[in-house]
């Protein structure tokens, strides 16, 4: 994947499907844009769910991955990989054994993916084109 340098347009949350927004937001861990706005306000989360969206972050962070703060306009590739994740965790195959060695992290993308189900939040097939 390009670093998108490019095409910085193309790396706005807002041109991204208003479902991968407010997944962005629960990963970033706040549905408030920097300016104050809400463009995607997410679902409020359980505390369960809460905890599932902080210990994936905090283990994305821990193997290196970039996570924006909260109501950053721009995303990062490994935001972009982990939205991809997500939306294989929610498909039948859930073959995502080759994106993550780690057990811990991989378990959290699952459990992860079927609370973004749970809460109506079905990432769209184009959210896969990211791996």
């Amino acid at each position: 994947m390009n670093s998108g340098a490019s095409q910085p347009f193309m790396r706005t949350v807002t041109r991204r499907p208003a479902v991968e927004q407010k997944v962005l937001a629960i990963l970033r861990g706040d549905g408030l844009a920097q300016d104050g706005r809400t463009p995607q306000r997410p679902p409020r989360l359980s505390e369960r769910d809460q905890a599932l969206f902080d210990a994936l972050r905090d283990q994305a962070q821990a193997q290196g991955l970039h996570i924006r703060a909260p109501g950053a306009p721009f995303i990062h590739d490994d935001e972009l990989r982990l939205l991809a994740w997500l939306a294989q965790g929610q498909r039948l195959s859930r073959d995502l054994e080759a994106v993550a060695k780690d057990r811990t992290f991989l378990a959290l993308i699952l459990d992860c993916s079927l609370s973004l189900k749970g809460l109506g939040l079905q990432l769209p097939a184009r959210s896969l084109v990211n791996l």
